[in-house]
Formats: C-alpha cells, structure tokens, sequence
C-alpha cells in the first residue's frame, strides 16, 4: 500500500504492531469477561496482526465527504535488503521478499548471471535495472510461480474497495452524524459469540456523554464534574 507519495516507505523499525495486537487482544478479553460475567457464557477470542497494523493507520485510510489528502510524505526507505525491499517495475511498485536461499532461483528468473557472487548494494542495483523493464503485473507473476513472495503496491483507494479486504472486515463503511458515510479500518480483534459490529450512525463526540454517565447514576453531576476538569463532554474536536 502506498500512502506517502510515489516512493513506498516502512515505518520501523518499531514494535508498534506486536503491542498494538497486544493491547487489543486485553481489551476483546475484557469484552468476553464481561459477557461470562452476564450470561455464563464463554467465547473465542482471534487477534490479528495484520489488521492491527491496519487499525494502526486508520487517520490516513479514513475517506469522506470533504476530506483533504495532505498528509507529509514520509521516509524514502525502500526495505532493509535487496531481497526484502520495493522495487519499481515500468507501471509501478511492487515488494519482493525473498530468501538468501532463493537467491540462485532469483538470478534465473530475472536474469542476472552468479547473483549470489554480488553484495547487497550491487545485487538491488542489478535488480532495479532488470524490474525496470517490465509491467509489475509480470515480474510479481513470474516470481510467485518460481514460488518467490512478490506482492504488488496497492493504493488506498483501490485498497479500501477490494472486495476480499471488505469481505474479512478490513474495511468497513458508516454512516455519521457529523459527515455522512466514512469507511475506515475494521476492528482487529473478533469474539466468537459477541462479535464487534458497526450499529447505529456514529454520533458527535461527547453525544453518549449523558447516557454512559447516568448508568453509575453521575448524570448530574456532569457540570460540576467539567468545572473541575474530571471530564468534558461539549466543545469536543470534531471525530472525523
């Protein structure tokens, strides 16, 4: 997926993914304790990392009516190797990720004579010369087929429509009060029997303020409560 621009980035190298997973699986956890709590009932409860790395992106996937596209452009890193970085072919990017040990099947299928004779810096510039020739489309065909990992660079408009990412909840479209429909991330954890869904149009910031506080019986006491700091409820930035 490309988001910063024509050059792809990787943004680590950083944990943010592993605790991020983490911190989401706590909270489904608590979800399906508070249900055992209610009913008795258990549950599974699936994390993924994938769609926690999507989660973790959600402020430059959201799309809606009115949305402005000027996010800075971010580090110009193609990968950490000539074997696990983008590369661009004539009509775009793609990634390969391969094995030292698929190094000598890497050579016959692009073309490059001994690459396991070069260093890392000479092999990427062979590889770029070679993948520059060629449409993506065919460079990511030939390598999967010599069962080397190739995945072609998705733009997020192209993404956030993909039927199979919209088909698993990757993607999942809202209606709100504030800007009519948004499609954003979907939620990365599941729970078998109580599953996260999107229900009733997404309210202002700070709208349910009133109903969650008067459950413990603090409905009351709201003014009082953001004279003193503890919380607020109006005058929140917008959500979208």
């Amino acid at each position: 997926m490309d988001r910063v621009g024509t050059v792809p980035a990787i943004l680590g190298p950083y944990n943010l993914v592993d605790i991020g997973t983490g911190v989401m699986t706590a909270f489904a956890v608590g979800l399906a304790v508070l249900h055992r709590l209610r009913t008795g009932e258990g549950q599974h409860v699936i994390s993924s990392l994938a769609q926690t790395a999507m989660y973790h992106q959600m402020p430059y996937m959201l799309d809606y009516k009115g949305k402005t596209y000027d996010e800075p452009r971010g580090w110009e890193a193609l990968g950490t190797s000539a074997l696990q970085r983008f590369y661009q072919a004539q009509d775009g990017w793609f990634f390969l990720g391969a094995r030292r040990s698929e190094v000598g099947r890497l050579g016959e299928v692009v073309g490059i004579p001994a690459p396991g004779d070069l260093d890392d810096a000479s092999l990427a510039a062979a590889l770029e010369a070679r993948f520059a020739q060629d449409a993506r489309s065919a460079w990511v065909n030939k390598l999967r087929e010599a069962d080397i990992s190739a995945h072609a660079v998705v733009r997020l408009p192209e993404l956030m429509v993909d039927p199979w990412v919209r088909e698993h909840g990757l993607a999942i479209t809202q209606e709100t009060e504030e800007v009519g429909e948004v499609t954003y991330p979907g939620p990365s954890t599941r729970l078998s029997e109580t599953p996260v869904r999107v229900g009733r149009p997404a309210r202002q910031p700070g709208a349910d303020a009133e109903d969650v506080l008067g459950e413990i019986g603090l409905a009351a006491s709201i003014p009082a409560l953001e004279q003193q700091w503890v919380l607020q409820t109006s005058n929140l930035p917008r959500g979208w």
